[in-house]
């Protein structure tokens, strides 16, 4: 099952950035090292990780949202929304 994108209303995020707790010392320097190994900016490095996390987990995602939605006897893109709209853990 697919959320249906065109029946969920967001508004424009001001600065879709969010703040991390600092890195393991190791994790940064494998950081920097891939970035160098890849000619890239560690930022671009760090924005191919989420998408590449987001892309692979997928499915995994969906089936959650859809039994939450399930529980609280919403549609799925009524529970991405809400949740969407919601106050960030940071």
């Amino acid at each position: 099952m697919r959320i249906d994108y065109g029946k969920v209303s967001l508004s424009k995020v001001k600065n879709p950035r969010f703040q991390t707790p600092q890195l393991p010392d190791k994790d940064y320097y494998d950081l920097k090292v891939i970035a160098e190994l890849l000619n890239k900016p560690v930022s671009q490095v760090i924005s191919n990780a989420i998408n590449t996390y987001l892309y692979r987990n997928a499915e995994n995602h969906t089936e959650r949202l859809q039994f939450r939605a399930a529980q609280e006897g919403k549609t799925m893109e009524e529970m991405y929304q809400e949740l969407a709209s919601g106050e960030v853990d940071e």
